[in-house]
Parts: C-alpha cells; sequence; structure tokens
C-alpha cells in the first residue's frame, strides 16, 4: 500500500467513527521502517530488516472507554473494528472520571533524518569498527545496531489532525572477557548525532579492567553512579509521576505535590521535545503539542504527568503525555551538575563505582524500596584509581533515599536507552552516599 493509499485512513476512521455514535474518537495511523544488525562472537550473525503499518483507535461513547488496533489498515477492516467496537463499548463499565479528549494545537519541527533507514553500507560498516574496537580490549564482542524511520497521521473528532516524522538508531554493545564483561549504549535521532565507538571503547574497557573480581563486605557505600547505571533509576523514577502511576497506588510519589521529595540540586524533567531524544515526538496520542515538564526543581515535588481527561479531573492542564489507555513520559533529563567527571572520580575517597545495573525491582511501591543488581563491571574507586573490580553484590536501598542523596552530579549528560532502560534519559554521573549493599548470592 503507497502513502497515497493509506494517509486518508485516520479521516476515514473518524468519519466513519462519529457517523456510527462515538463520542470520541483517535485514530492514529503510524508506518515504520526498521533494519537491526546482530553481532556476536566479534562476528556480524544477522541483518533484518522490516516495515509495519497499524492504526490505533481510542473510542468512547457515554464515558465507556475502548481502545483497539487495526494491522495493515484498509477501510473494509477500520469499518469492520469500528462496528466490532460499538458492540464491545455496550458491555464496558462508564469511567466516571472520563473528562474527554485534547483539542490539537501548533506543532514544533525537530531534527528527521531521511536517508538514515538506507545506508546500508555504512551500517554494516560501522557495526564492523564496533567490533574491531571492543577487540583491542577484549576477545568477544556482542550487541546490536537498531535503525528506524515513522511517520505518523493522528485525527480525532476534536477536528485534530497532525503529522510527524521521526528517525532514530540506537546500539548496545557488550565486551566479554573470561570472567568479566562491560555494557556501552548509544542513542541518537540522526547519523550525525551518532558515536558509537564511544559505546565501544567504554564497554571495552570496562569489560578489561573488571577481570577478576572479588567479593567485597556488605554495608553502607559511596556509589559512583555511571549514566548507564543511573538512566535505569531516572526511568523508574520519572514513571512514578504518571498519574497513572499515582492513581494505581504504584510510586512512591503520592500525594507529595509541592513536598521535598529529593536533594535541592535534583532538577528533573520530562521533555517530549529535547532536540536529541529517540522518543521526541511533535504530539500526544491525543494530538496535544508535547511540551518539556518540570517533575521536581530544587528537590520538590512539581508536578505529575497528565493527558486532557486527567487534567480536567484535577483542575490543572494536560502535560502533553497522553498514551492511547494512560499518560506516560516521553524522556527524562536529569538536570547535570559543575563537576567534571574526572574530579568526581579523583576526589572519591573510598566509593563503589557501579557501571550497570538489571532486574530493578520493587518490594514496596508506595515507600520506594527497591533492589537491583549491578552488571558487568563494579569497581572499588580510591582518589581516582580502580583498586579492584568486585561481583556478586546487590544494591538494596530505597528510590527516595538514593534521590535524597544524590549531591554531586557531572557537568555532562549522555541520553541513556536500551532494554532495561525503556523511557530514554539523559543523565550526568552520580555519587550518591550511604547506599546498602547486600550479596546478590542466595
Amino acid at each position: 500500500m503507497t502513502r497515497e493509499q493509506w494517509e486518508s485512513l485516520p479521516s476515514y476512521a473518524v468519519s466513519k467513527g462519529s457517523a456510527i455514535g462515538f463520542d470520541d474518537i483517535i485514530a492514529q495511523l503510524n508506518y515504520s521502517q526498521e533494519k537491526q544488525i546482530k553481532f556476536a562472537n566479534s562476528d556480524i550473525a544477522l541483518s533484518s530488516e522490516w516495515e509495519t503499518l497499524h492504526m490505533d483507535l481510542f473510542l468512547a461513547k457515554k464515558k465507556k472507554l475502548l481502545t483497539t488496533t487495526v494491522e495493515n489498515p484498509t477501510k473494509t477492516k477500520i469499518a469492520h473494528a469500528l462496528h466490532q467496537g460499538q458492540k464491545q463499548i455496550s458491555l464496558i463499565s462508564p469511567k466516571q472520571d472520563y473528562h474527554g479528549i485534547g483539542t490539537g494545537g501548533s506543532y514544533d519541527a525537530y531534527s528527521y533524518d531521511k536517508d538514515i533507514i538506507h545506508q546500508d553500507d555504512e551500517l554494516l560498516s560501522i557495526a564492523q569498527m564496533i567490533i574491531d574496537t571492543g577487540n583491542d580490549y577484549v576477545p568477544e564482542v556482542a550487541g546490536v545496531l537498531r535503525v528506524g524511520q515513522e511517520e505518523a497521521i493522528l485525527c480525532s473528532s476534536q477536528n485534530v489532525y497532525a503529522e510527524d516524522k521521526n528517525s532514530w538508531i540506537t546500539l548496545s554493545v557488550r565486551a566479554l572477557g573470561t570472567d568479566s564483561s562491560g555494557h556501552g549504549v548509544q542513542a541518537a535521532r540522526t547519523m550525525k548525532q551518532f558515536t558509537p565507538l564511544t559505546a565501544a571503547h567504554k564497554a571495552g574497557s570496562i569489560a578489561r579492567d573488571a577481570a577478576s573480581p572479588q567479593k567485597i563486605h556488605t554495608g553502607k557505600y559511596t556509589l559512583i553512579f555511571d549514566p548507564l547505571s543511573l538512566g535505569n533509576l531516572v526511568s523508574q523514577y520519572i514513571d512514578f509521576s504518571s498519574i497513572f502511576s499515582i492513581e494505581s497506588g504504584f510510586s512512591c510519589l503520592i500525594g507529595k505535590l509541592g513536598q521535598q521529595v529529593a536533594h535541592e540540586k535534583i532538577h528533573l524533567c520530562d521533555d517530549g521535545r529535547h532536540p536529541q531524544g529517540i522518543h521526541t515526538q511533535k504530539f500526544d496520542a491525543e494530538g496535544t503539542p508535547t511540551k518539556k515538564t518540570t517533575i521536581i526543581k530544587d528537590g520538590i515535588l512539581k508536578n505529575y504527568l497528565h493527558n486532557t481527561s486527567t487534567a480536567r479531573k484535577y483542575n490543572t492542564e494536560s502535560t502533553g503525555n497522553a498514551g492511547l489507555i494512560a499518560p506516560h513520559p516521553w524522556t527524562g533529563v536529569l538536570a547535570p551538575g559543575d563537576r567534571k567527571k574526572e574530579e568526581i572520580f579523583n576526589d572519591a575517597a573510598h566509593a563503589l563505582y557501579i557501571t550497570n545495573v538489571w532486574y530493578t525491582r520493587f518490594q514496596n511501591y508506595l515507600t520506594g524500596d527497591f533492589s537491583t543488581i549491578p552488571r558487568d563491571g563494579a569497581f572499588i574507586i580510591r582518589k581516582g584509581d580502580m583498586v579492584k573490580s568486585v561481583h556478586n553484590i546487590r544494591i538494596s536501598d530505597n528510590l527516595a533515599s538514593i534521590f535524597a542523596h544524590m549531591e554531586i552530579l557531572s557537568n555532562a549528560v549522555e541520553q541513556i536507552y536500551w532494554w532495561e532502560t525503556d523511557t530514554p534519559s539523559f543523565v550526568p554521573y552520580a555519587v550518591v552516599k550511604n547506599v546498602n549493599i547486600t550479596s546478590s548470592m542466595g
């Protein structure tokens, strides 16, 4: 199906849905092209590509809400989905606090790389350079290089019509030694912004330095969080600011608007307009323009993330974070501090450097009690020197406490995105005191 054939489908869905009696309708068509190159055992293992076309539908009638997706939509499929929706929505209980959808607005333009998906030879060359760079440090390199483009057209019963184009390229690279590993990531909207060898050098050097890891005593440590490890925690914290998390009872930020929830040096926002953010978009799932929303300023919780309906419920404004089902963050941005990375390490009298974490799990969402396992290299640092690498440890602490003790931040940030950090985040290096370390071994 050509673009000329599918670009009229969203307006058709809205017109058809209105005619059969829905009060509110949103139809968003997404066409994407993606390619990926996987490499393992220091060799390119797989190169694949695919394209998808689907339409997301939001339907409301007498405060009854329904969402559905039509794959490879045609007018016949859309009409069928709408008629099925009419039957299904009659069985749904009304959502009494539903207050409608957005009315659109003016949209900014962002960087878009129209050629990024067509550079097959360059992508293969980049993958090989990543492998070669990692092999300068350790024998084995693995990872995935992924690139994509997307076009979106959104129409709604509030006379909203909006179009957007986005592009992205991401890299997750792992360097593997005999008893050690390192991880590096890169994410950008355009090929010009992409610096993959930075990630390869980082992964390789961590794996090399982490050889022969040792056990350490459990207890309280001063931690230096790498942006890769901190990005995981920032992603979790900003997810907690969605009004969906608040109303569902899965957040340690419930009832804390206007209160101190972090150190006074912490400034955290959600930025749907970040010029380099790989999830940056012109509009949310209602067609409301995205924007930059302050979550925490000077350590004080300022805002939750809203769509139009929840904003009206709480007598505030939409933050442009609507998803098809619930509000969600676009891109977390933790403001940098004033310290150079080298100064942070050189000033550490005795610290534990955490390069990466995974399996972050919460024992209590309301209090923020959690644990996470440091993955890849972790090191004892004294005055800038890596005294030894360590393993078999777990961070067992409290998310609110982590941010309350985050007093030192580096003056530069990195965009972090991989499968353990599904909300991209721009984060610095950070020093956090009095963090509880336990053993990861049963």
